[in-house]
């Protein structure tokens, strides 16, 4: 078996319509369909090209986003107007809990709404509470860890320390 050549092949989910699309075509032979049809999947084709190339653009957007987000959190400057979004959340989760897993973005973009809807709208909020509160949940923490680790994640702990320092928060999350 180590003998066995093979080859992988990776493909993104337009790329692999594209490829089934012209597969089935390609076997019917250009004769075979019509102009009009033929006009048709020339210029799928080109919908695909485009489609796939600007996923790959919003792709690396979306990376750059988060690592401009983690440098302004981190340099501390003009916080107040960093609005509370995926980005800033998980960078302040990362600049407070560095001994912590960075949060998923599923989980950063989870916590920013339960922040949000109760009022936290920048991330000088964010981080004044947490500064103030995080003591409060390392303690907590030490005295009930969790089931499954021996730490909270960067999400969870967050969520405790605002729990324990602001009650809108706490009713909101721990009242469900």
């Amino acid at each position: 078996m180590k003998d066995l050549k093979f080859e992988v092949q990776c493909r993104t989910i337009l790329m692999d319509a594209w490829a089934n699309i012209s597969h089935h075509l390609a076997y019917k032979g250009p004769a075979s369909i019509p102009d009009h049809l033929q006009r048709d999947f020339h210029a799928l084709a080109g919908l695909f090209y485009v489609a796939d190339k600007h996923f790959e653009l919003f792709f690396r957007a979306c990376t750059e986003a988060c690592e401009d987000a983690i440098e302004t959190i981190a340099s501390g400057e003009g916080l107040d107007g960093i609005k509370v979004d995926r980005d800033t959340v998980s960078a302040v989760l990362i600049s407070h809990y560095r001994d912590r897993e960075p949060p998923a973005p599923a989980t950063a973009s989870e916590f920013a709404e339960e922040i949000s809807a109760v009022g936290y709208a920048t991330v000088a909020r964010l981080e004044a509470d947490l500064r103030a509160f995080t003591p409060l949940a390392l303690a907590y923490e030490k005295e009930h860890p969790p089931t499954r680790s021996k730490r909270y994640t960067a999400v969870d702990l967050a969520r405790r320390a605002l729990a324990m320092g602001n009650p809108q928060f706490r009713a909101a999350t721990f009242g469900r």
